[in-house]
Formats: C-alpha cells, sequence, structure tokens
C-alpha cells in the first residue's frame, strides 16, 4: 500500500456543526474513550446509559460485561464528569438534557438490531422534547449501509468488498486530540459502575490477562507495530506464537481505540497489508449485520434452515467444558475459560467440530462464545459462526470441515500451544473424526436433496 495516500472515512453526508453552548451531551455506547472521540468535542458531558433490558438476548455476556466495568472505570479516571446511569436510554438521555441544559445529543450510529431499536426511540424522545439529534463518526471506518455494490445491494462475497474499501481509504491522519479541560474537571466521588456488572469469582481471573480500558488500548498498538506487525502474514495463524496477535479486538469491541487510529499507526508499515485485511473483515461482518439482522439467528443461505442438526446437549457440555478428547479442541476451549479470548485460528477449529464433527447447531456455539469472550461482538460472532458452519456469506463451494489433528499439526508445530493451556487429563475422545466427517456430509446432502 502507498505511503501517498489519506484515511477519508465514508460518511455519507457532512457532519452537521457541533453545539458549543449550551452543552451538548455525548451518548458513549461502542465510545469509550477520551482520545480521539468526536462525541466529546467542545466539552460535551460524557454519559454511558446501561439497559440491559434493551438488548434482549444480545445483553453483554459475563466476560464482555466485566470488560465493560472495567473499561467504564478507567474512562471515569480520564473523564470525571462521566455519568453512568441505568436506563432506558429514552427515558434517561431527555431528562438529562433538560437538567444541564444541553440542546443537542451526540451519538454514533449502531449496526445492532437491538441498537438501531433503542436509537429509533431515543431519537424519537429526543425530537418530542425539542432536543437534536447529531449522528459522527462510529466505531467503524464506514458508515453503516454505505459500502454496497453498483446497483445498490450489499456485498455478500469479501474479496470484491475488501477491494471497494480499499478504493476508499485515502490518507495518513493524524494523531487524535487530547480531551478537553472542561471534562476532567472532577466531582464529588468516584462514578459508582458496580451495578454494570457485580463481582463474580470466574471474571476475577481476567485481570491476570487484559487491561481494559484505552490506556491498555494504545500499549496494546504500540506493542504490536513495534513488534510482531512485520511478520503478522506469516505468523498470524501461528498458534504456538502467542504474541503474533495484536490483542486489540477487545478494545476495539467496546470503542477504547478507534480503527481510524489503528489505521493510521500500520499505514505504510511492513506487514500493514495483511493486518488491514482483518480489520476489514470486521467492517464486513458489520455491514453483513447491517443488512441481515436476522444474522444472529438465522442463516444467511436459507436452505441451513431444513439442516438436519443432531441435538444432544451431553456432547454440547462437553464442548463447552473442554472435554471432547480433542486435544486441540480441549486446549482452546481451557484457554478460553482461562482468559476470555482465544486465538482465531482456534475459534475456527473448535466452530468446526461442534457444528460438523457433532452435528450441534451453530447458534449453541455463538450463544456460549458471547458469554465467555472479553470481545464478544454481535455482528464478528454471529457472521463466523456462520461461516465456519458454511452457511454463512462465503464463496467457497465446498462444506468446509477443519480436522483438529491436521491443525494441530500446521499451527502448533512446537506444541507450545497444547503445552500451555491443555488439560491435564483428557477423555476419550467424543467422536470418530473420520466417522462424524462423513455424518456430517451426508447430512449436508440430505438438506441439499
Amino acid at each position: 500500500m502507498s505511503n501517498k495516500k489519506c484515511i477519508r472515512i465514508a460518511w455519507p453526508t457532512p457532519l452537521p456543526r457541533l453545539y458549543t453552548a449550551p452543552m451538548a451531551l455525548a451518548w458513549l455506547r461502542r465510545d469509550l474513550r477520551a482520545q480521539g472521540n468526536p462525541l466529546l468535542e467542545d466539552g460535551a458531558l460524557p454519559v454511558y446509559v446501561h439497559d440491559p433490558s434493551a438488548a434482549g438476548d444480545w445483553a453483554p455476556g459475563g466476560a464482555s460485561a466485566w470488560w465493560l466495568a472495567r473499561s467504564l472505570e478507567a474512562l471515569a479516571r480520564y473523564l470525571p464528569a462521566l455519568r453512568v446511569l441505568p436506563g432506558p436510554a429514552e427515558e434517561v438521555l431527555p431528562r438529562l438534557a433538560a437538567e444541564v441544559g444541553a440542546r443537542a445529543v451526540r451519538y454514533t450510529p449502531a449496526f445492532e438490531p437491538w441498537r438501531r431499536a433503542e436509537e429509533a426511540r431515543v431519537l424519537s424522545a429526543l425530537a418530542r422534547a425539542g432536543v437534536a439529534a447529531v449522528p459522527t463518526q462510529g466505531a467503524y471506518l464506514f458508515a453503516p449501509g454505505s459500502v454496497v455494490k453498483a446497483d445498490g445491494t450489499p456485498y455478500r462475497v469479501f474479496t470484491p468488498f475488501y477491494k471497494a474499501c480499499v478504493a476508499l481509504l485515502e490518507v495518513p491522519g493524524t494523531a487524535p486530540p487530547r480531551c478537553a479541560d472542561g471534562q476532567r474537571v472532577p466531582r464529588a466521588g468516584a462514578e459508582d459502575v458496580s451495578f454494570v456488572c457485580p463481582p463474580a469469582r470466574w471474571q476475577a481471573k481476567l485481570a491476570q490477562h487484559w487491561t481494559p480500558g484505552e490506556s491498555g488500548a494504545r500499549a496494546a498498538l504500540a506493542r504490536f507495530t513495534q513488534g510482531p506487525l512485520p511478520r503478522y502474514a506469516a505468523d498470524r495463524n501461528r498458534l504456538d506464537i502467542p504474541d503474533a496477535a495484536s490483542r486489540l479486538s477487545p478494545h476495539l469491541a467496546w470503542g477504547e481505540i478507534s480503527p481510524q487510529e489503528i489505521l493510521t499507526a500500520v499505514w505504510g508499515r511492513p506487514g500493514a497489508e495483511a493486518f488491514i485485511r482483518q480489520l476489514i473483515w470486521r467492517e464486513f461482518a458489520a455491514q453483513m449485520l447491517w443488512h441481515f439482522p436476522d444474522m444472529p439467528a438465522a442463516p444467511l443461505q436459507p436452505a441451513f434452515a431444513r439442516f438436519p442438526w443432531a441435538r444432544d446437549e451431553g456432547a454440547l457440555e462437553a464442548w463447552r467444558r473442554g472435554r471432547t478428547g480433542e486435544p486441540l479442541v480441549d486446549t482452546a476451549m481451557a484457554e478460553l475459560w482461562e482468559t476470555g479470548t482465544m486465538h482465531n485460528r482456534a475459534r475456527m477449529v473448535v466452530a468446526s467440530f461442534l457444528t460438523k464433527n457433532l452435528l450441534q447447531p451453530w447458534q449453541d456455539g455463538q450463544r456460549w462464545f458471547w458469554d465467555t469472550l472479553v470481545d464478544a461482538d454481535l455482528a464478528n460472532n454471529a457472521f463466523g459462526w456462520q461461516w465456519v458452519a458454511g452457511c454463512g456469506a462465503d464463496a467457497a463451494p465446498y462444506f468446509r470441515i477443519f480436522n483438529p489433528r491436521t491443525q494441530a499439526e500446521k499451527f502448533d508445530p512446537t506444541g507450545a500451544y497444547r503445552d500451555r493451556w491443555a488439560p491435564a487429563l483428557s477423555p476419550p475422545p467424543l467422536v470418530d473424526l473420520a466417522a462424524s466427517r462423513a455424518r456430517a456430509l451426508a447430512a449436508y446432502q440430505d438438506m441439499r436433496a
């Protein structure tokens, strides 16, 4: 990629002039950073409204709720004026605007169906209260629904989507501005965020592996750009090289760092092109969710609604607990339970094992990841599970099945990944790989018949 280009974010219309007086509210959702946050310009009052009931089935899971609470605590240290309030947002924001004399509420347009519904309720309530709603740049490089084919329909294949996005990326930007001094005015006492995520013993160990908040995000970015980035293309699938990954995904999930800042940091460096491709995969998943809001529940390929799953709660529980008898699968599930994350290559392997070898519905695996991943993201999670299950947006003309043993030989050749996370005792294999593969292929042919 050329160093001569500059980043132009593809938001379709000029942003409205930001309000300076009286004060605006900055409605934070997946924008939990003080620096480089356009919502906070001109001294806007930051507010996070916590309302799990609005999310329905997709309220933050155990791991991401822990991250959210810690991220809000970290943000409050940067922004002592931060308000963290229980919802619903359509009641809280008009009331708070009236209390502080704000004439506008800034927000970033959402991709998730439940957030879009919440957004519509909030905008309606603000309009009734005479408060302006001001959209601004969001947690993605491209606005919802803005990257489409010439005929206006959504891309369903990644490569042409990727090429369209690259054509829109034009410059490196500048360092993110620091937050305004007015947002650092101390308040009496610290903001209480305990209601966001009550303490739980399982979550306590996550702090040994992660530093939520924007300082942790920038430290992760600095480590990645100064170390693994040049070898990213060669090493990113290696399970036995843990430092090859960027470890930025949970920071991106909550907007502790923006994709624009990451893009600026890596642009023109050796290894950047392969990494930018992964950032655009994230954009692809978000755009797919925008166009297909049922993606977390329904297969993108309608024929898969007829797939003959072999529901087995015992098999599902063995998979969740890493007791399948397949070393790589059990190792990866142990890593997830201990750290709240899993290497991306391992995610594909365990998802394939669940949906193909065990013939369990992809929605069940998606739900477990939602509860246990610190980087749980509705678009990425649903898109990834559908891709592996074979029912998603995928140009491959075959029913992909990952063999966990050959995957281990190829991507954990030194055994370092196994040695670090493998359970001490392993049960006998739950299924025969060859027989279960044949069963999956037969089920696929039955569905197509």
